[in-house]
């Protein structure tokens, strides 16, 4: 819950900010799959390894020049599960406040680059009950991407980003091999509204 409140306030102040005056705010959903995922956390069904859906919205504002700033909220729900059947329950949300740059865009494509931080909340639920996972760690991530303009309003965006959690040593009791990680890249795309 804490999580969703930091990303809703986090896209509040984007939107509410008075600097939004002078550019172009944005709203953007999207789907995903993820790819080239580690970790340290407990995998009883040998899931994270495999392509895993992913949903969110970002939104943010783009200056009139190369700068801009997004929050961005993903849901990747059974990240942890597969047909195996120990795993009854997984998910993981990730919530990041990103820095946009565009050095150069055309009348239609805008390529840009993205660097931020945020967290990855993980709670996975086992069969038996014996290695319950909830946790939240710390995460940079970093991209590439394009926004191709479809009409004035509307656009359509892709994106390659890498997410990198902190390494955390576990606390007693807690299930991981050694330390708590996620690592993985992600592939999006979705709709852009601009206003």
């Amino acid at each position: 819950m804490t999580i969703v409140r930091g990303a809703g306030t986090l896209l509040l102040v984007l939107l509410c900010a008075r600097e939004a005056a002078a550019g172009e705010r944005f709203v953007a959903v999207f789907v995903g799959a993820t790819a080239r995922t580690e970790t340290g956390l407990i995998d009883l069904d040998g899931a994270a390894s495999k392509r895993k859906p992913a949903v969110g919205m970002a939104a943010g504002w783009w200056s009139r020049s190369w700068f801009g700033i997004e929050g961005e909220f993903t849901l990747l729900p059974a990240f942890f599960e597969t047909d195996a059947g120990l795993v009854v329950s997984s998910r993981m949300i990730t919530a990041n406040g990103n820095v946009l740059v565009s050095p150069w865009r055309t009348a239609r494509v805008q390529p840009y680059a993205t660097i931020g931080v945020g967290v990855m909340s993980v709670r996975i639920s086992d069969v038996a009950d014996v290695f319950p996972t909830d946790t939240t760690l710390p995460a940079l991530n970093g991209g590439v991407g394009a926004i191709a303009t479809v009409r004035p309003r509307f656009a359509v965006r892709g994106d390659l980003r890498y997410f990198r959690s902190r390494f955390d040593e576990s606390p007693a009791g807690a299930p991981a091999l050694g330390a708590r990680f996620i690592h993985n890249w992600r592939l999006n795309a979705g709709i852009v509204v601009r206003f």
